[in-house]
């Protein structure tokens, strides 16, 4: 009887962890360079693959997507086809619609938004179009601080995209966001930070990011202990060859559960340069 007890009790406790563990809040972000729309890449051409991209989105079904190298345009036929994200971010050239959005795309049934920006990655970072760093276009990043409407959690995202050709860009672009993760009315709240950051693992400026000062992690090697990293850049080839260097770093809150390159073709059409990385968090106990 005692034994029979024993086993009820038994399975009864296992039954709950279980429940506990499928009722678990998750966040999943997703980070894609939908490459810029105006580009003159024939058979690539946005036209051509902005149905794949809008399919790769909606079936990775992520909480906050960053998108990178988004023209206006661009991000005006994401909002028609995926009503159910809302758009945070400007165009780097104008600090309103010009030029190319490091946008953050955050759904609307989950999230409100607390508040949210854009800054210039340059000497002037308050000046819509400022380039300095040995740069040779603007950059940016965009923040967002969001609350969770069912939980009341805080969580605070990060987009960007680094100089494809600078190291002191990259490098002072990483200071640039410690500082602004530091600066934070909480500090310690959970962040992502997330983006195409032209920097492979063993670049100094990516180093200085994830590190034990920003206490940033890198959400795919958290996952994938072992073995090579996948590409993320594959520059319409679609092959496994090639540099990873778009990013998730999610700061100690988090639990990273999985971690993903998506390398996918719909109806036989790569969507972007890029492989799009997914990663799903938990909040660490």
């Amino acid at each position: 009887m005692r034994a029979l007890t024993a086993c009820f009790v038994f399975a009864l406790f296992a039954a709950c962890s279980l429940h506990a563990a499928a009722d678990e809040p998750t966040l999943k972000a997703m980070t894609f360079n939908i490459r810029y729309g105006s580009a003159n890449d024939g058979e690539h051409s946005w036209p051509n693959r902005r149905e794949a991209v809008v399919e790769t989105i909606r079936r990775a079904d992520a909480d906050i997507v960053g998108v990178q190298e988004a023209l206006a345009f661009q991000l005006d036929y994401l909002g028609e086809q995926l009503p159910q994200y809302e758009s945070v971010g400007v165009g780097r050239d104008d600090g309103r619609r010009k030029g190319e959005h490091s946008a953050i795309l955050l759904r609307r049934s989950r999230f409100d938004v607390i508040d949210s920006g854009t800054r210039w990655l340059s000497d002037q970072p308050a000046r819509p179009g400022s380039i300095t760093w040995r740069g040779k276009l603007p950059r940016v990043y965009t923040w967002a601080e969001l609350q969770d409407k069912d939980s009341g959690q805080r969580v605070h995202v990060i987009n960007t995209h680094w100089d494809h050709q600078s190291q002191e860009s990259r490098e002072k672009s990483a200071a640039a966001i410690a500082a602004h993760l530091a600066e934070r009315d909480q500090p310690h709240a959970p962040a992502v930070v997330m983006g195409d950051l032209n920097a492979d693992p063993k670049n100094a400026a990516l180093r200085r990011l994830a590190s034990d000062q920003t206490g940033l992690r890198d959400a795919w090697r958290l996952a994938n202990a072992s073995g090579p990293r996948p590409a993320t850049f594959h520059g319409f080839r679609g092959s496994a060859d090639g540099p990873f260097i778009d990013w998730v770093l999610v700061s100690p809150e988090w639990r990273v559960k999985s971690a993903r390159v998506v390398a996918d073709k719909i109806n036989g059409q790569v969507p972007s340069d890029h492989y799009p990385v997914v990663v799903e968090l938990g909040l660490a106990e």
